[in-house]
């Protein structure tokens, strides 16, 4: 299998930048166009900066190929050697090219935590899921990461043919090297190792799907967080290099760098490019024209000697595709009804289901129909790429009409009224909010599909650029005025601190406030302040009749513990103040430890004897050298004393991660029942493990008001459902229900069945199950459930489509 150091993801990166990076100005449309017409350019620019690694011994031209002196170099050589105006489609590539390696430079310096950056991407992997050695999650992540992206993505985008400028780099090498000993490559080496890397490429695209399970059951962190994370993920590794596309314009256009530096400081230093090697080193290059004859790929192979251009391709019915499979439709209303769906003998997948009666297996899966004759689904999206629709969601009567509405977040959007006035606000977010939603599936006439910012009442936009706004929401109650009030994150703003915005609501059509009525900014106490904001709940904590903020920070540190994490509770007022910098109480574990990530799910259970219990997640809990057991906090909540720890339950598995959600029934039969999962728990079958398939438990809530013990897993537990999908992450969210006087719970399954991602309605009284999934592959149906009502619910597809993810 090939070993080149992350081809599709660098690929992935440049295609994502590309889409972020505005065209408002014909310069800059320019450019885009050189690149968007010049793919097999871009795609062998992405991988450039490796070439030498793993091949005939050029680890130091490659390392130097990383850094900000060899673009600078790059820039230079082009403007003196080829003058403008640039009509050769061979230099308009050999501009791509270059732009390409800086994409893959960039990305580099986050996802390897180098030029003095703190806990980025495979650093942050280390420590969660390598018990700290750099080594091995560096090779878990850079190979690793090629398949898990294949895994949840189709490559569509990837060109046939690569296109390598190689008398111009041989060029630039001769001119960054001049004056010093260093060897210049030869083209006949770069054409070598440049065509070991197309193949490796091929390979990874062919069968990386195949070795997905080896590396993502090393490592949840990879599989969960390698689009999302916040310090090197694929989403911020792409920003940084769109913001960085308009410097390198500038320096082509003007031959300088209007802040005097190229893109930033910790990529253009001189000193960088002496620390630790981006890539693993070899000491020979593989033999991937071996390896691609065994799998019955055929190079073509052409040079053209009069400009030095390498030309690769490979026939694209050589290339592994993603099959969509035609299944049966499912009228969605079946769900709201007491019906069962008739179980297939034949199933590709089961759930096991354990109550104190009996094992069960689930019912067939069907595809919900959409179309005009089925009244009862509404879809919602954006024709826009990436940018996460249905990340976070909330109901709340922001208008006091009596009906709910529904906030829907898209934490990667970005608004184009800004680009347009030349704003860089990559990734600053949008909230839409959707008035009345019970009404609109009852209407006649509406359409069944729809552009989301056409059907929303109230659309809240997010300032700041990477802030990410709505990431989280919460709907409360801040200034007891007796109208649901909107509470949206923006964990990443101001540096990766993060700050709230508080929306009141309005009885009337005015609804929610246009701009945010309170800003919420913590300042650091305990420890540094990161990601302020990543969970938001709003509760009741003291009774009082109106929803206070309970805000998690999993991220935040806590004496010098790293990403510790900390709760903080922000309780409503009559007119609160415009900006707030304290919460009126902190939360954090009583065994405080790096990693933890206390405050990564919060419920609240009240109760008629005191205020009642705050259940607090922290699924990073590390229980006896083992990482990421999991653990759930029980905290007593009475009038004008502090949170007192009653109760704990610990999970007992590595990389169970118990506790990642959580959530509380709290009317009718679903009153005293307490759900908890763990995605990323491995189950077992006869002869099977399904590692990361998920469990999610239910426990009766009488059973762990104990004082002062700490539970294990069986303690109260009532009823299990346990994923037998590798990766399927069972219960990644989930939402109880009752109708008709009939409990249960709906589970979000967003990883399965190849990341198209499937919903479980479990019924508890006759253990029924019901399932349903959307058509659209690779969408992570199941992303967030929640409930609309006895007779509705809202499911979110974060990657539904390739124009609405």
């Amino acid at each position: 299998m090939a070993t080149a150091c992350g081809i599709s993801v660098h690929n992935e990166v440049t295609h994502r930048s590309l889409e972020l990076f505005p065209s408002q100005t014909s310069m800059q449309r320019m450019y885009k166009d050189m690149m968007t017409q010049s793919p097999g350019y871009v795609q062998a620019g992405s991988f450039f900066p490796d070439w030498g690694y793993q091949c005939l011994g050029y680890q130091q031209q490659s390392e130097d190929a990383h850094w900000a002196p060899f673009i600078k170099t790059a820039v230079h050589y082009i403007r003196e050697t080829y003058p403008r105006p640039w009509q050769d489609p061979h230099v308009k590539g050999l501009v791509a090219f270059v732009f390409s390696i800086m994409s893959h430079d960039m990305a580099d310096v986050k996802w390897h935590s180098l030029a003095g950056l703190r806990d980025y991407f495979i650093h942050a992997m280390a420590h969660m899921n390598f018990d700290g050695n750099i080594a091995k999650a560096h090779t878990a992540a850079d190979t690793g990461a090629e398949f898990t992206l294949r895994h949840f993505s189709e490559l569509a985008y990837l060109n046939e043919t690569w296109q390598v400028p190689v008398r111009d780099m041989i060029n630039i090498y001769r001119r960054l090297y001049d004056g010093t000993l260093i060897p210049i490559p030869s083209e006949n080496d770069l054409k070598q190792c440049m065509t070991a890397g197309f193949l490796a490429s091929k390979i990874d695209v062919k069968l990386g799907h195949i070795m997905f399970g080896y590396y993502g059951s090393k490592s949840p962190f990879l599989i969960e967080q390698l689009n999302d994370y916040h310090k090197g993920g694929l989403q911020d590794m792409s920003a940084s290099v769109a913001e960085c596309f308009s410097d390198l314009i500038g320096a082509f256009e003007h031959g300088y760098y209007p802040r005097g530096v190229l893109c930033t400081s910790y990529f253009d230093n001189e000193s960088s490019s002496a620390e630790a090697k981006h890539c693993p080193v070899v000491d020979a290059a593989r033999d991937y024209h071996q390896l691609a004859i065994e799998h019955g790929l055929i190079l073509h192979e052409t040079y053209d000697d009069t400009k030095g251009t390498l030309t690769l391709s490979m026939n694209a019915s050589d290339t592994y595709a993603i099959e969509q499979e035609i299944e049966p439709l499912l009228p969605i209303t079946h769900l709201f009804n007491s019906f069962n769906v008739q179980q297939q003998e034949q199933q590709q997948q089961q759930l096991v289901f354990q109550s104190s009666q009996s094992k069960i297996s689930a019912n067939q899966c069907r595809i919900v129909s959409r179309d005009s004759q089925s009244p009862a689904v509404v879809t919602l999206s954006l024709p826009v790429s990436s940018v996460a629709v249905g990340y976070a969601t909330t109901t709340g009567d922001f208008n006091g009409d009596g009906q709910l509405d529904l906030a829907i977040s898209a934490p990667y959007h970005s608004d184009e009224d800004d680009h347009k006035q030349g704003k860089r606000n990559i990734m600053a977010g949008t909230v839409f909010v959707v008035n009345g939603t019970n009404a609109r599936l009852a209407r006649r006439g509406r359409a069944a599909s729809g552009d989301i910012r056409t059907e929303s009442a109230v659309i809240l936009k997010g300032k700041d650029a990477h802030g990410r706004f709505g990431w989280s929401t919460a709907t409360v109650d801040f200034n007891q005025d007796g109208v649901d009030d909107l509470a949206v994150a923006s964990p990443f703003s101001h540096n990766y601190t993060g700050h709230i915005d508080v929306f009141f609501g309005h009885r009337g059509l005015e609804g929610l406030s246009a701009k945010a009525d309170v800003r919420i900014k913590l300042q650091p106490s305990a420890g540094p302040v990161e990601g302020f904001g990543l969970h938001l709940s709003g509760l009741d904590i003291d009774n009082d009749g109106y929803k206070d903020l309970v805000v998690g920070c999993p991220y935040c540190s806590v004496r010098n513990h790293v990403q510790a994490g900390s709760l903080h509770v922000f309780k409503s007022r009559p007119n609160p103040p415009q900006k707030l910098s304290k919460s009126d109480w902190v939360l954090v574990s009583q065994d405080v430890m790096s990693y933890e990530h206390f405050g990564g799910a919060i419920e609240f259970v009240p109760s008629e004897e005191d205020c009642g219990t705050l259940v607090v997640g922290a699924p990073g809990t590390k229980i006896s050298g083992q990482q990421q057991v999991g653990r759930v906090y029980g905290f007593q909540i009475q009038p004008l004393l502090p949170a007192r720890l009653a109760w704990s339950l610990t999970g007992s598995k590595k990389f169970q991660q118990f506790g990642s959600v959580i959530a509380a029934g709290k009317s009718g039969k679903t009153k005293g029942l307490l759900a908890i999962s763990s995605p990323s728990e491995d189950t077992y079958s006869i002869l099977e493990k399904h590692w990361q398939a998920g469990v999610v438990r239910v426990y009766d809530w009488d059973a762990l008001r104990a004082d002062g013990l700490e539970w294990g897993l069986e303690r109260g537990l009532l009823r299990q459902m346990s994923g037998r999908e590798i990766a399927g992450h069972l219960g990644a969210s989930v939402a109880f229900f009752e109708q008709e006087g009939h409990p249960g719970l709906w589970i979000g399954e967003p990883m399965a069945d190849k990341e198209r991602g499937r919903v479980f309605r479990w019924s508890f009284d006759d253990d029924d199950v019901q399932c349903i999934k959307d058509g659209p592959m690779l969408a992570r149906f199941g992303s967030q459930v929640g409930s609309l009502g006895s007779e509705a619910i809202s499911i979110t597809s974060q990657h539904y489509s390739s124009k609405a993810s």
